[in-house]
């Protein structure tokens, strides 16, 4: 899993958000109805499953055929991998992904929240199938120098001052996005990724 760091992840987050992200067909693309006009969001569920053909248990390789016949062989990290041995030939991992944006225009005046990211991971205990989840946040404020909406292109600062980035919106809720945005307006953006991944029985 990827985690941006900052500054550089609010020019990622921002240009994901209003131009390409959700993009993949294999995923479920769900913008919000429900945000106020000045928001936006965009959001995605990916789950996909590979079979286990074979296992090497001294090197702890693992052999997986996806659903269109592909294989890869991997490694399974001790620290990461817990309960190995119950891993059999027949098995299903099964990779469950989930990813959302949304950006929002602060009150004037207001202090723009400080850049954060946080982490967190799991994996199962001792005795049950092997099993691991890591999710993460990233969260900045960017501001909009010039809003073209002609072209549809926003310019923007990231935190910090480290040189301004431009993005061509091409969403739909991006387009709606930009049209109540001007110079100055300070917009806080969330980048919300979490992955499960579990073995389950054929």
């Amino acid at each position: 899993m990827k985690y941006a760091s900052m500054p550089n992840a609010s020019a990622l987050l921002l240009a994901g958000l209003l131009a390409t992200a959700c993009s993949e067909p294999s995923t479920k693309a769900s913008p919000s109805t429900e945000s106020k006009p000045e928001d936006a969001m965009v959001a995605q569920e990916i789950t996909a499953k590979a079979k286990v053909i074979s296992i090497d248990k001294d090197k702890r390789l693992v052999t997986l055929q996806d659903e269109k016949g592909k294989t890869a062989t991997v490694w399974a990290d001790p620290a990461l991998v817990r309960n190995f041995d119950q891993i059999a030939v027949g098995d299903n991992l099964v990779v469950r992904y989930h990813e959302s944006l949304a950006a929002s225009v602060t009150k004037p005046g207001a202090t723009p929240a400080a850049p954060s990211v946080t982490l967190g991971a799991g994996r199962a205990e001792p005795g049950q199938k092997p099993a691991a989840g890591v999710a993460g946040q990233v969260v900045a404020t960017v501001r909009i120098e010039s809003v073209d909406l002609t072209n549809n292109i926003v310019t923007f600062t990231p935190p910090g001052g480290s040189g301004m980035r431009a993005v061509h919106v091409t969403r739909p809720e991006g387009k709606k996005f930009i049209q109540g945005l001007k110079p100055g307006d300070q917009v806080e953006i969330t980048y919300t990724e979490a992955a499960a991944i579990s073995i389950e029985k054929q």
